[in-house]
């Protein structure tokens, strides 16, 4: 399982920061896709498992500032190079048919996600 630290995610509530933790971005990207987050973690390259790891990979780096290697370690033991890779990948899908719309979905349910703990914590 992912470690419970939280991380700060700047600038989505105007002036104020939200906390989001690791995990409930993973979760986000899994529930999309419908599988279970530690399948992100499997060594795999059937695309079912890859394009929502390199998802949550370029999400968790976007939005949590975790660094490319912290996110490809956590992620399937891969290295920041992959990690990298990731993110330009997720910039190319968000203008596919089939995953764009799913990665437009992940980006408002992370928002959404953040909002919700920001008025529950404060």
């Amino acid at each position: 399982m992912y470690p419970v630290s939280a991380y700060i995610i700047p600038g989505l509530a105007g002036k104020d920061e939200m906390i989001l933790t690791f995990q409930e971005v993973v979760q986000i990207v899994a529930d999309e896709f419908g599988i279970e987050p530690e399948v992100m973690q499997i060594k795999s390259r059937k695309t079912e498992i890859v394009k929502p790891r390199q998802i949550a990979q370029a999400m968790v780096h976007r939005y949590l500032k975790i660094s490319h290697a912290e996110t490809g370690r956590r992620l399937g033991g891969k290295d920041h190079a992959t990690a990298v890779h990731s993110c330009k990948v997720i910039d190319d899908l968000a203008e596919d048919k089939e995953y764009g719309p799913r990665i437009a979905s992940i980006r408002r349910k992370i928002k959404r996600a953040n909002a919700r703990k920001f008025i529950n914590v404060n």
